[in-house]
């Protein structure tokens, strides 16, 4: 196996977390992210979005998803299922991240992939489900690579 050079960088954010009390708090989360490229190497994936069950040929609307922006916001309402379209020039992997709020801040949140060159493009997914099953509506998403 060929030698491959890694980038690191650290970054913190906000969570929500379970208070004592069962009321919800405000934490910080910190995160060092490893990446076969600095950060700067743009790349995006197009994103096929549809407000109806499954992904019918009849596609609904569509958005540019960038590593470079810390959230994107999904252009339309009430969507549930969709498909990923990578670019032929992307990175290697990256995972794809769909959030139920417009800031990326929510609990409620989805991780997509692997997502490679090669995945061009996905099956559909969806309905979009939260770590506890329940299914959400995409309103923003960030991709990292």
């Amino acid at each position: 196996m060929a030698p491959r050079q890694l980038f690191a960088t650290c970054r913190a954010g906000l969570v929500v977390c379970d208070g004592d009390s069962g009321t919800p708090t405000i934490g910080q989360r910190h995160e060092v992210i490893i990446r076969e490229a600095p950060n700067f190497y743009p790349t995006s994936i197009g994103l096929r979005e549809y407000n109806k069950d499954g992904c019918p040929t009849d596609q609904n609307f569509s958005d540019q998803i960038s590593n470079q922006s810390e959230y994107n916001l999904i252009s339309a309402d009430f969507i549930t299922n969709m498909v990923v379209d990578p670019k032929p020039n992307m990175l290697s992997t990256c995972i794809l991240t769909l959030y139920a709020d417009r800031n990326c801040f929510s609990p409620s949140n989805a991780k997509i992939g692997p997502i490679t060159p090669r995945s061009n493009p996905s099956a559909c997914i969806g309905p979009i489900r939260n770590w506890t099953g329940d299914v959400f509506e995409a309103r923003s998403a960030t991709l990292r690579c």
